[in-house]
This record gives C-alpha cells, structure tokens and sequence, in this order.
C-alpha cells in the first residue's frame, strides 16, 4: 500500500533543524505583524499542553507568511499554524512562557500586534497603547515531535461534528485506574467498513459505530488506544476553535495525529491489548423498556438524596407498564421512593444501578426517550440508540 511519513504531513510545522536568527554586521531584531484573537486564540488552547510537560515554554515560529505555535509535554504535543498578513524576509523561532503570554493575550482587545524577536532571545509585544519584553529561551532547546511512518491505511477523515460527538459520547466511560491502563483510554477499530469506538471501566461500556455509508473515509488497517487525557485536551481545542468539515486521524505504532484547520495533534497510544468487550455485551436481552428521559432524570436526582453514600444504589422496579424508583439508606434509616409510567413488555422486575453511572448515560443521549433491555437482575442492562450518523450501545452493570 501507499505510505507517506510523518514528516510530510507535519512538513510546514515540525522540522528537527530549525532555522536560527541570522547576524550580519550585529544583531538586526526581526518582527511579525500578527492579529492578536488568531494569536490568543492559538496560546489559549495550546498552553495548557505546555503546563503539564517538564518544558513550560512554547515555541514560535515564524517563517515567511506563517507562524506556528507549539506546546509539547512529551506524550501530546501539538501546533497552530497562523497564516500572516505580511511575508517575512527572514525566519526565526523562540521558545516563550507560555502562562505568560497566555495571561497577556487574554487581556488585550482584537488588534493588530507587532511581535519582535530581539537580542540575548528577548520578545516585545507592541499593542496600540503599550509594550511588554518577555525573556526567552533558543528554540534549540525545545523538544522535538516523535517522527515515525504511517500508511494510507490507517488514515480516517471524519465530519468534525461526528468526532465531537465521539469524544463527548465515550469519554464519560474510561477508568482513572492506572493499574489497568487499556481501559484509561478510547479503543478504535475499523472494522467491516465501519469504525468502532469503545470504552469502560467495567462498571460502564459505551460502543459508538460510524458506518462509512455516512461519508466517512474509514482505513482498513486500525486498532489503537487513545488515552482519555488526550482526547479531553483535544475536545477543549476542537471547541475553541473553528474545527471546519472534516478531521483527519492517522495511526503509526505509537502514535495518533489529528489534523484540522491548521491544528496538528499527536499524542502517544496506549501500550496495551484492549479487552475482548464484545463478549460481555448481552446478546438475550427480551425484557424491553422504553422511558421518557427528562421525567426519570428528574426523579433519579431526588431519589438518589437518600441512597447509600457507598454504593449510591437505585432500583428500578418495572411493571404493568410502570417504572418505581426506590433508594434506601438502612444505616441512617433513610428512604425515598418515585413512580412514573413507561413501557414495559414483561412481568415485575426489579434490577439495582449506581445511579451516577445512570445519570450519566442519559446524558449523552440525543433523543427524548431511553430504550433499555434487560435479561435477568444479575446481568448487565443495554441502552441503544441509533440514528443516521452513528450507532450507540452502553451497558450498564447491575449492583446487589
């Protein structure tokens, strides 16, 4: 198959030798003129990036027409490239605070800024009615992206509302357990034309499928772990900024890039095998249930005051077309109960969830009525809903 290397992808933004301040008869500074929302925007989603690396500092570049921003903290780094309104005659680069320039920018109006780079790496910033200095250090020092190969196969381009949607939908359900690293991140797999999001903590599982008939281009050859943190740093960039029609994902070994609206983002895979979850995913269920979410979510809420603080239990007894919520607290003799009316196809049953895990499903669900299916007390229940852009299954694991 085809394969191109990272490095062409990132062929503008990431290069290993960058170009050095020029000295002719003395030091000359060499200056940008930069509109300050494109530059604030850029520091405000990159720095958070560079606050959590050993390196605290983001790199400008400017070379030509363009400059780009870089945040790196080893395992994600990422860059913005800002198209100028003016060519450049000389090329530069600087390694800045970044907390620094983000407070900075925050608090100056949209105008045009001059940025100089002058000598023993000093920056001045020029806005209408003032300046600032900010000492910097080379850009030699800054750490370089991971290079590596990828091939056409693992790429995929996605509607940027399809990917917002897929973050929001399974993040929710990764574990903060660091002794079980696989599930601290949202599984990808391609498969049968489709792509396959997951995610659990083996209380909760959420499976998210995009078919390729909905204009996706989908590889054949992915399988990887996005770790979580990743992905929540990348949801906050994708919301700041105008995302445009399509991201495009890529795979190597090791890594995952993100491209979109002149943002690159890698971040490092999770080294681990993904567990076998499409064994525990019920395939028996003949109980059905279908609920109107506002008025269960509301009535979850109130019952919930008084379940027990450990287990934050809640039963959902159903019948006769009927759905009683009950939560007790037998240490602090403490109960509450709620009826509503749903639509239920068999006799009395009773099944017990963390409300919380509950709630939360019903968040991330886009329609006005949850379609539950259940098996025995025991036995994980499913959610589903389906509609023209993806599929969505969660399961939710009973308590006793």
């Amino acid at each position: 198959m085809a394969s191109f290397s990272f490095s062409t992808i990132c062929n503008m933004l990431f290069k290993p030798n960058r170009s050095k301040i020029l000295y002719t008869f003395g030091f000359k500074p060499y200056s940008i003129v930069i509109n300050s929302k494109q530059l604030s925007a850029a520091v405000k989603a990159l720095a958070p990036i560079a606050a959590k690396g050993y390196f605290t500092d983001i790199l400008l570049e400017v070379e030509s027409n363009t400059a780009t921003i870089t945040a790196t903290s080893l395992d994600v780094t990422a860059k913005k490239t800002i198209e100028l309104p003016f060519a450049n005659s000389a090329n530069f680069a600087t390694a800045v605070p970044s907390q620094l320039l983000n407070d900075l920018l925050q608090k100056l109006p949209d105008q045009q800024l001059t940025v100089e780079l002058l000598e023993n790496d000093i920056l001045k910033i020029t806005w209408a009615n003032g300046s600032a200095k900010l000492s910097c250090t080379e850009s030699d020092n800054f750490p370089s992206p991971p290079i590596d190969e990828i091939t056409t196969d693992s790429l995929i381009v996605l509607k940027a509302a399809d990917f917002k949607t897929v973050i929001n939908k399974t993040l929710w359900a990764t574990s903060n357990d660091e002794l079980r690293p696989a599930l601290t991140g949202v599984f990808v797999k391609s498969e049968n034309n489709n792509l396959i999001f997951c995610a659990t903590d083996a209380t909760k599982l959420i499976e998210l499928t995009i078919p390729s008939n909905i204009g996706a281009n989908i590889g054949s050859n992915i399988e990887a772990i996005i770790p979580s943190a990743a992905l929540t740093i990348l949801r906050a960039i994708i919301a700041d900024s105008d995302s445009g029609e399509t991201i495009t994902l890529g795979f190597d070994e090791k890594n995952a890039v993100f491209t979109f609206e002149g943002f690159i983002f890698i971040c490092r895979l999770i080294d681990a095998k993904f567990p076998p979850y499409k064994s525990i995913i019920p395939t028996n269920n003949d109980k059905f249930a279908a609920i109107d979410i506002a008025p269960l979510k509301s009535a979850l809420r109130r019952v919930s005051i008084f379940s027990n603080s450990n287990s934050l239990g809640v039963a959902l007894e159903l019948s006769n077309n009927e759905i009683k919520l009950t939560a007790q607290d037998i240490d602090f003799q403490r109960e509450a109960a709620e009826t509503m009316t749903c639509e239920f196809n068999s006799s009395e049953f009773i099944i017990k969830f963390n409300y919380k895990n509950v709630l939360a499903a019903l968040d991330i669900l886009n329609s006005d009525i949850c379609n539950f299916s259940f098996s025995v007390p025991n036995r994980a229940a499913l959610i589903a809903e389906n509609n023209n852009n993806y599929n969505l299954t969660i399961l939710l694991m009973p308590i006793m």
